[in-house]
């Protein structure tokens, strides 16, 4: 039996985000021994730290990986601001390290050599050093870390 995780909201997905947000509509499925894995999700987020929760096996993990571009949709569209990492029609799919994107893995996965700070800041490196200082910290102070 396929479990199906379904957060479909039209009007936001169908809305637009303010240009420098992250549009997601995407479908992956996953084939098991016991049956499998169906994530279906379409969502519209705008810029700024997002927390994505759930019970164990919602797929929160596939999404997240689909976003980063660690796991290949099905089909869909990811767009972060105006570019789209992700369109299964126009058969666009960047790569992870095209996508500019990470995530806080759910298991300790900071590299152990480095700081608090250092870890965070370790995908910035493309900023200037005093807009990655005031990242980092804003990061850090909205997460109470």
């Amino acid at each position: 039996m396929a479990t199906t995780l379904n957060r479909v909201d039209q009007q936001t997905v169908s809305g637009s985000t303010n240009g420098d947000g992250l549009q997601v509509r995407v479908r992956r499925t996953l084939v098991s021994d016991d049956g499998g894995f169906q994530l279906d999700v379409a969502f519209a987020l705008e810029r700024g730290i997002t927390i994505l929760f759930g019970p164990s096996g919602a797929g929160k993990t596939t999404l997240l990986d689909c976003i980063a571009g660690l796991s290949d949709p099905d089909q869909g569209q990811i767009v972060s601001g105006s570019r789209v990492l992700f369109d299964s029609e126009k058969r666009i799919n960047l790569s992870a390290s095209e996508r500019k994107t990470g995530y806080v893995f759910q298991d300790l996965a900071l590299f152990p050599h480095l700081s608090v700070e250092s870890n965070v800041a370790f995908g910035l490196a493309d900023l200037r050093t005093e807009d990655r200082k005031q990242r980092v910290v804003g990061a850090l102070e909205s997460l109470d870390i």
